[in-house]
Formats: C-alpha cells, structure tokens, sequence
C-alpha cells in the first residue's frame, strides 16, 4: 500500500472553498447564494468550523450541512454531533439498512468493536458469526437470521463510511474508519 497524508487547507481560506463545494454541488444560482450566504453566516458564529480546513471530508461534510440548512452549532462539539448525524442521516438517501432498527445497528456497532479489539486479525466473515451469536442472544433470534441481521449491519456502516474491509491475500479483515474525520 502506498499511503499519501492529505495537507490541510489553510484555515482562513475554508469558506472560499466551502462556497465552491456549495456552487458545484448546486445548480440553480438562488439555491447556490443562499446556501453560500447560509455557509457565511456559519462559519462567522462559529470559529470551530474552520477544522473543515483539515481534511477534504470534514470540508466536503460541513458544506453539505450549509447546503441543507443545517446549522454549524455554536461549538465544536455540537458541530461534531451535527456532522455524525449527517453520516447517519446518510442511509436515508439509500437504504442498506435491511430494515434493521438504529438501536439494532449501534449495537451492533458496539459489539463490532469490542470483537475487533478482542481479535484484531478476525475475518469479516468471523467477526459477523460473532456479532450474530450476540444480536441471536440478545434479542431472542435464530441464530441463522441473526447472522443475516450481523451481515446487513456491516453492510449499512460499511456504505455510511463508518468500517470498511481490507483484503490480503484473499482475506477480508474489517477496520473503522473517518470516526475521528481523520484528525
């Protein structure tokens, strides 16, 4: 693998590229200015929001948030809550979820990373015979569906951005990934 580091904009500079996220993003030019003017408005009240300035994600995220109306928050923290619902939000654009419930997918979330701890080398395919023997134990299932329950929560978190796999020679490990919006 070769591994590039993204350098960071500069700060004072995220608003101008935020804007042209925004003017890409949007096509009809009254849409475009009040989102553009929504964004201003943002980043002025909230200072926090330049961390957008560290990674294309968080830029590309903070600007998606200007573009629906969704308030930056007053502080870094509640910028974070905002952009985390944003992902979480994001599964109702396109559902991977199977109709599984969000207390059924954040627990299994749970038990995906205490399994990962556990066994850092496990296969996807390991890891989701684990997690299913827990969701079969805890909510009374077969442990078959359970297994098909564990499968479809991979597959949502892995489509949300929140794990993905890793394969080497022929083996399909899980790891987390953007939790920290890389910083």
């Amino acid at each position: 693998w070769r591994h590039y580091e993204l350098q960071p904009l500069d700060s004072n500079d995220v608003e101008r590229h935020a804007e042209r996220l925004v003017r890409v993003a949007l096509t009809n030019p009254v849409e475009q200015e009040r989102a553009v003017n929504f964004s201003k408005v943002q980043f002025d009240r909230n200072k926090n929001a330049r961390i957008a300035a560290r990674s294309p994600l968080i830029l590309g995220l903070v600007s998606a948030l200007a573009i629906q109306g969704v308030p930056f928050g007053d502080t870094k923290v509640q910028l974070y809550e905002r952009l985390f619902s944003q992902m979480e939000s994001a599964k109702d654009n396109f559902s991977l979820d199977g109709g599984l419930s969000s207390s059924i997918l954040a627990a299994y979330l749970d038990i995906l990373a205490w399994e990962m701890l556990h066994n850092p080398t496990a296969t996807v395919a390991s890891l989701n015979v684990q997690c299913g023997a827990y969701l079969a134990d805890v909510l009374s299932e077969p442990s078959l569906k359970a297994r098909a329950m564990a499968e479809k929560c991979f597959s949502h978190w892995e489509w949300v951005g929140m794990v993905e796999k890793v394969s080497h020679a022929g083996t399909e490990a899980a790891t987390f990934i953007h939790k920290t919006f890389s910083e």
